[in-house]
């Protein structure tokens, strides 16, 4: 049976996340134009990501916000805070407040577009910070911002398996001369042997051939959609198969390609991921034996795996970082030998 060491106060260094979701994140500017698409969809995922980080300050920000409004407008109506309210008092007090409240949001919206809505938006990450710190270290609290520190892990994979995919089929759908013969050999990584990571594929384990009613599908013109065909031989949703798509595909002059997709931050991601997903944050043996070799919180055999900010933080950053490169890899790489043909 799991045995769970949550009970008690923790510090889940919440601040860490606020932090890494006000620092700025850079996508490149591609030369390519077929790939600004998949470049701005990445972004949008990572976004999504950074912006569940801050979505508990920014509701404890506002619940203290909505309380000085409310004290506020109570004030206002009796003179005094804290005793008993009519019937009378309390509709008089909605209404104003609701009045106060509008007036406060309006505010906020002159700000945006200026230079002190970043400074006023860090300021009431701050702030919210407080009451969501407090809200963490009680019992009722632990397990709710478990699952928020998951759901950061979780979504930051899935931004990166989906680039991956994507880019890929985008890679070749633009050069199938250059891409699509699937010429490369896969390539042994230090943690081989685990589900995440590469392994030498069998000699015929990708057929050649192609379904005919997929070239039907196509109008019989694949000149432009071959990555779209090659790409249901792949597993994106699994590292190792990721890996072996891209070695197949880019088989030369690829070191800033492969130095991305052989980053060890993908292989601790894609760990901690499968844990979250695949065994409910529960340890094993597998993930044991990964664990030795990465940068990931190890843990007892049988407990759940403990979080906090700053791992998330430590995890999921160098992991974005290393699709950000792996995106620049794949656009030179095409601007280069569209040059050459």
């Amino acid at each position: 049976m799991a045995v769970n060491p949550r009970n008690g106060k923790r510090d889940f260094k919440l601040d860490a996340c606020v932090a890494y979701a006000n620092e700025e994140f850079e996508t490149p500017n591609v030369r390519t134009a077929n790939l600004e698409v998949i470049v701005k969809v990445f972004r949008k995922n990572v976004s999504r990501v950074r912006f569940l980080m801050v979505m508990p300050p920014i509701i404890g920000h506002a619940g203290l916000s909505l309380q000085r409004v409310a004290d506020l407008a109570e004030l206002k109506v009796t003179g005094t805070l804290g005793n008993s309210l009519t019937e009378e008092q309390q509709t008089e007090i909605s209404a104003l407040l609701e009045t106060l409240w509008q007036e406060d949001l309006a505010r906020d919206m002159e700000l945006r577009g200026t230079p002190e809505w970043d400074t006023k938006v860090k300021e009431s990450h701050h702030l919210g910070s407080a009451p969501v710190n407090m809200l963490s270290r009680a019992p009722d609290g632990t397990l709710g911002f478990d699952m928020f520190l998951a759901s950061y892990v979780v979504g930051a994979w899935t931004a990166i398996e989906t680039l991956a995919g994507d880019l890929w089929e985008a890679a070749l759908n633009i050069d199938p001369d250059g891409l699509a013969l699937l010429k490369g050999k896969p390539r042994r990584h230090a943690n081989a042997s685990s589900p995440g990571t590469s392994r030498p594929r069998q000699k015929d384990e990708v057929s050649k051939s192609v379904d005919l009613d997929l070239i039907k599908f196509h109008g019989f013109d694949l000149r432009t959609k071959m990555g779209t065909v090659l790409r249901g031989r792949y597993e994106f949703s699994r590292l190792s198969k990721i890996r072996d798509a891209y070695f197949a595909a880019f088989d030369r002059e690829s070191g800033q390609i492969e130095a991305a997709i052989m980053h060890e931050s993908w292989d601790a991601l894609s760990a901690l991921r499968n844990l979250i997903v695949h065994k409910a944050s529960v340890i094993d043996d597998e993930y044991l034996r990964r664990a030795k070799d990465l940068k990931i919180p190890q843990g007892l055999k049988g407990h759940d795996i403990i979080l906090d900010g700053e791992i998330a933080v430590g995890i999921i950053k160098p992991a974005f970082g290393s699709a950000v490169r792996l995106i620049t890899g794949v656009d030179h790489w095409l601007d280069k030998h569209k040059q050459k043909s």
